[in-house]
């Protein structure tokens, strides 16, 4: 059963629907935008993941994630009007405006990662709406939680953290 709060989107939703108006800013360009900027991020880990550590889970998780985003593209190129879905419009355009800062992955690894998250996780919400073979990829990417994850295990501050927390000068 849906909470209280998906059955208020869907109504609000219906409303704006029927008067008109879009209940949120989901651009399609803004869209298919976004599906570019995390593809090209991808392609960026992949390649250095891929020098670095050779094959891996992650490294395949990601391979197929961007597979996945392929896919959402070209759905997104056959699709009229995207007044769909608020939340999957929001959680993407709020990662994408977190990840167009370049250097978040060097300032703010940890809000870098849960943007990625963020942006798969909508984009898995936005693929029940959209046409075969992107509506498969919805349950992969709604679930989609590898950056947050590997994030404690990859940036030396926080691997290192509880070992060194008693550490006078240590953040």
């Amino acid at each position: 059963m849906a909470d209280w709060s998906e059955k208020f989107s869907a109504a609000w939703l219906t409303i704006k629907k029927k008067a008109g108006a879009c209940a949120a800013n989901t651009d399609l360009e803004e869209l298919k935008a976004a599906v570019e900027l995390g593809k090209s991020r991808i392609d960026k880990v992949l390649m250095t993941g891929q020098l670095i550590q050779g094959k891996s889970d992650a490294i395949e998780k990601l391979t197929k994630a961007n597979e996945g985003l392929g896919k959402i593209g070209e759905a997104l190129g056959t699709v009229q009007d995207m007044c769909i879905d608020i939340t999957a419009a929001s959680k993407i355009h709020e990662a994408v405006v977190a990840l167009s800062d370049e250097q978040i992955i060097y300032n703010n690894p940890e809000g870098a990662a849960a943007a990625f998250d963020s942006m798969f996780q909508g984009f898995g919400r936005l693929c029940r709406h959209l046409p075969p073979p992107a509506k498969s990829w919805g349950q992969f990417f709604e679930s989609f939680n590898l950056f947050t994850s590997m994030t404690p295990k990859l940036v030396p501050e926080l691997r290192w953290k509880d070992q060194f927390k008693q550490v006078e000068g240590w953040n």
